[in-house]
């Protein structure tokens, strides 16, 4: 939180004072046709708050809030998703020793790729003394490699897991990836000739020093989903893990990290698939973590 102090100094002089005016006959006042009307003048709308449209225009602070409302927060059961392998806090474990996964590789690695996780108690480095107990959860793939250090380096994007069939690897497309969405502004997310956009508007500052942010998805035939609404209390701002096509359908999915929070990590996954009608994207999983 910044702090502004300002200090005013105020001068003045001293005026003589006038003499006063001599009196004068009254004036008449005005017949009715001599009148004017008088009109009162409206004040200008000026935004009471510093949010900004995705076009960069001010934005009232009613008009932020309307928008922010109509974000769904709703989930729909039974989908996974998480960022990285790697040693998780006991209890943000996302998967079990042995389920299989599909992994979200650049098309150079294969695209999307299913893998069978392995999942084993290990030493939290936050946590844990050296001579345990352990609490944490190692999760790797039998192709993960493990540095001196204890780095788990993969090079998948995120894995993600449906319910039922997985998704088809044939018609898996990427359109972008690692994209920052801080600021007011409009991104451009071409699936084919299928012109998507990702827009974002910015709200009014909070006491934490950071600002409100609604990111909304517009199809080709501009049809708008605000989908993700965050508050950022401590450098937290929404970020495109992933965007693309991982269903199948032709159509746009998006992986969020909805975190408010430098310390946390939050990835959401939005498919078009199961949207409702009307609507573009369907929240379907999400997975927490907090880094230290």
């Amino acid at each position: 939180m910044r702090t502004l102090c300002l200090a005013l100094a105020l001068t003045g002089c001293q005026l003589s004072t006038p003499e006063p005016a001599p009196p004068s006959a009254p004036v008449a006042a005005p017949t009715p046709a001599e009148r004017q009307p008088v009109t009162a003048m409206a004040p200008a709308a000026v935004p009471d708050s510093l949010g900004r449209a995705a076009d960069g225009t001010p934005l009232t602070s009613a008009a932020f809030a309307a928008l922010a409302a109509e974000v769904d927060t709703a989930r729909t059961d039974g989908h996974g998703v998480f960022q990285s392998l790697g040693v998780f806090h006991g209890g943000e474990e996302p998967a079990r020793d042995g389920e299989r996964w599909q992994g979200l590789y650049p098309d150079a690695l294969g695209g999307l790729r299913t893998v069978t996780l392995q999942v084993q108690t290990a030493q939290d480095p936050l946590l844990d003394d050296d001579d345990g107990p352990f609490t944490g959860v190692l999760v790797t793939t039998p192709t993960t490699r493990i540095d001196s250090s204890g780095w788990v380096d993969d090079a998948a994007i995120a894995f993600v897991r449906r319910p039922g069939a997985p998704f088809p690897s044939d018609r898996f497309r990427t359109v972008e990836q690692s994209l920052h969405l801080d600021s007011a502004g409009t991104t451009p997310l071409p699936l084919g000739d299928r012109r998507y956009a990702l827009e974002v508007a910015t709200g009014p500052p909070n006491p934490y020093g950071g600002y409100e942010r609604v990111v909304t998805l517009v199809a080709p035939d501009g049809v708008r989903q605000p989908v993700t609404h965050l508050l950022d209390l401590d450098a937290g701002y929404p970020f495109l893990i992933w965007a693309g096509d991982l269903d199948g359908d032709g159509r746009l999915d998006l992986l969020l990290d909805e975190s408010w929070h430098y310390n946390l990590s939050a990835p959401t996954l939005y498919l078009s698939g199961p949207a409702a009608p009307g609507a573009l994207v369907a929240r379907v999983a999400r997975h927490e973590t907090t880094g230290c």
